[in-house]
């Protein structure tokens, strides 16, 4: 359910208490135009755009340090080429739906993001200890190598929303 917003980063802004929730950004179309607007929202839900199952795996958690010293934590949904066959590689549906949306949507300001397929999952983290976070994020390598080797997760919700500074417009 989409009923707060986003930052725009994949982080939602939530009105009130409910689960925790994140965005996954696919990719960013920049356009002020409102026709552009309404006939991007209006291909997907005309489903021009094939949108296939979505089975994610995490593949990479980065801590990035911020000039306040302070930490920025996200989730990488990497595309990993494990066969010949396309549809068995991790994270493969990201990658499809992003190329058929950058295709689409170039001429109105689809634009390819630098890290595509990521989530923030906390900003301006301070630590403990350099001893406290070097636990978790070994605990973090730990789990997401486990997860890796268990597969792809359909468990995620796959719902599609394309958002107007930060709101669902659909």
């Amino acid at each position: 359910a989409c009923d707060g917003s986003s930052d725009g980063a994949g982080n939602r802004k939530s009105k009130g208490k409910d689960k925790d929730t994140a965005f996954l950004p696919i990719i960013e179309i920049n356009t002020s135009s409102a026709a552009d607007v309404n006939d991007i929202v209006s291909s997907m839900a005309a489903e021009d755009i094939i949108i296939p199952k979505l089975s994610l795996v995490p593949t990479k958690l980065s801590c990035r340090t911020l000039r306040d010293g302070t930490f920025d934590l996200a989730l990488h949904f990497q595309l990993k080429k494990t066969s010949t066959k396309p549809e068995d590689w991790a994270n493969w549906s990201l990658q499809f739906i992003h190329n058929q949306l950058h295709d689409s949507f170039a001429a109105v300001g689809a634009q390819e993001m630098n890290e595509p397929f990521q989530i923030t999952l906390a900003r301006g983290i301070v630590w403990k200890s350099d001893q406290h976070m070097k636990d978790f994020l070994a605990q973090s390598e730990r789990l997401l190598y486990s997860w890796n080797h268990r597969g792809p997760s359909a468990s995620m919700s796959e719902e599609i929303y394309v958002l107007k500074n930060g709101v669902a417009t659909n």
